[in-house]
């Protein structure tokens, strides 16, 4: 989990963008082990719009993540079930 964090609906896409939320916190999955090849991999599917961030997870163990930083951020939450 990251304190401080929400999967949120985003305007046009069918995939959240984590977002800065105060009081929130946001479920994952925590990959390890990744090859420099896999790692290349995903930097390739996230576009130009999310920022990979290293957080501090609620284990007290790094994470590293993409966060969201286009705008068009709905209110509601991705797992909410609505898009």
């Amino acid at each position: 989990m990251a304190n401080g964090w929400r999967a949120a609906a985003l305007e046009g896409r069918v995939y959240p963008g984590l977002v800065l939320a105060p009081g929130s916190a946001a479920a994952g999955l925590l990959l390890t082990d990744l090859s420099q090849g896999e790692c290349g991999i995903l930097d390739a599917f996230e576009d130009d719009r999310y920022d990979l961030r290293k957080l501090c997870l609620t284990s007290g163990a790094p994470g590293w993540t993409y966060v969201w930083s286009g705008g068009e951020v709905r209110d509601k939450d991705r797992d909410s079930g609505t898009s």
